[in-house]
């Protein structure tokens, strides 16, 4: 790992939660550091499981990573499917498709809240509550509405939950809370 060698041996199976920016500028490469750092993973864990939701953008992208890598996928939506797909347009909505379609579990979060930022905001809990890390990319910056990505970070910090931060313009990696 980037400086950190993992050591706690109880973990032999790892769920790796992930949280990210819809807007990514350079895809291709936040693609490979995603890809070399879930590498890196499967050198130290017998077991990897993957948990998020797959908007656009970096869920996509990871959960592509983690496919590509025959890494078991659990996806998290934040409303019914139906709800789910008029937030994308339609290319976009084919690749999240695809990849529901491959998930080894798909869970719809069931909130009541009355706004969307509610339900993202839900969503990102229950991964975040499912892993034993998370990884981000995230531009180290509040969130822009509730339940983005800098909430789920800032949660995970609280909690002091591992966290693997990837800059969303770069790709420079950074661990927390890993000892």
């Amino acid at each position: 790992m980037t400086d950190i060698k993992l050591q706690n041996t109880l973990y032999r199976h790892l769920i790796v939660g992930f949280s990210g920016h819809r807007n990514i500028t350079n895809k291709h490469l936040i693609q490979k550091v995603i890809e070399r750092e879930l590498e890196k993973l499967k050198l130290e864990f017998t077991k990897i499981t993957t948990i998020s939701s797959v908007a656009s953008g970096a869920d996509t992208l990871f959960l592509s990573a983690a496919n590509k890598q025959e890494i078991p996928t659990h996806i998290i939506l934040p409303f019914e499917k139906k709800r789910f797909r008029n937030d994308f347009c339609t290319k976009d909505w084919l690749q999240a498709e695809r990849l529901i379609n491959r998930a080894t579990d798909v869970k719809v979060n069931k909130s009541t809240g009355s706004h969307d930022c509610q339900h993202y905001l839900e969503a990102g809990l229950l991964t975040l509550k499912g892993c034993n890390i998370l990884m981000t990319v995230w531009n180290g910056k509040p969130s822009k509405g509730l339940g983005g990505t800098g909430d789920i970070v800032a949660y995970a910090r609280q909690i002091k939950k591992p966290l693997l931060i990837i800059d969303d313009e770069t790709g420079y990696t950074t661990w927390s809370n890993w000892k």
